[in-house]
């Protein structure tokens, strides 16, 4: 009787226990709330931009957990570790500097996202770049900071909806991939 009670215990474990898939809870679009990007190039800052409003969509990778695509054209690999997505090192992004700097092709150093509930998330960025300033090669740093939030619509494209209602499928049939549903209601 005490080896089965121990089977029992050691076979909820095993479809319980730990190890489980932290992707979903990264996977959407999010808008930043707060952030920016900085720099600074040979000693001298390079004024902040402002992130906010820019979006960042995320996606299951197929090389990687997480494939990244930024309002800013980058397109990066990130593994996940429980809470933290993390950039896979030596990645290339485009970033909008401003009027002075315009965009410039930045060299990932690190960059992480944080997230325990899924709905909101926090960032830092840090990466090198040479930055081409009226003709000159400038070595550079850029930084950047931000809180961002899932949009409501960025729910992960494998949920359905039901087109009658605008709601989450039931389970009822008639649902459709969210990325492909239309609205169907009379209410126009």
């Amino acid at each position: 009787m005490r080896h089965l009670g121990f089977a029992i215990g050691l076979a909820v474990c095993v479809a319980g226990c730990g190890g489980g898939d932290d992707t979903p809870k990264f996977i959407g679009s999010w808008t930043y709330t707060s952030g920016s990007l900085a720099g600074s190039c040979l000693g001298m800052a390079i004024p902040p931009v402002s992130l906010v409003g820019q979006t960042v969509t995320i996606a299951k990778g197929t090389s990687s957990d997480l494939q990244v695509g930024t309002s800013s054209t980058c397109s990066l690999q990130f593994s996940v570790d429980g809470n933290r997505a993390t950039a896979k090192p030596n990645q290339m992004c485009t970033q909008d500097f401003g009027m002075m700097y315009g965009a410039q092709t930045v060299t990932v150093t690190s960059w992480n996202f944080d997230t325990s509930d899924g709905k909101t998330m926090t960032t830092a960025f840090s990466g090198s770049l040479t930055a081409s300033v009226m003709g000159l090669m400038i070595p550079c740093t850029a930084t950047g900071t931000g809180t961002l939030v899932k949009d409501a619509s960025g729910q992960d494209a494998s949920m359905t909806q039901d087109t009658g209602t605008g709601g989450p499928d039931t389970g009822g049939g008639g649902g459709q991939d969210a990325s492909s549903a239309q609205d169907t209601s009379t209410g126009g």
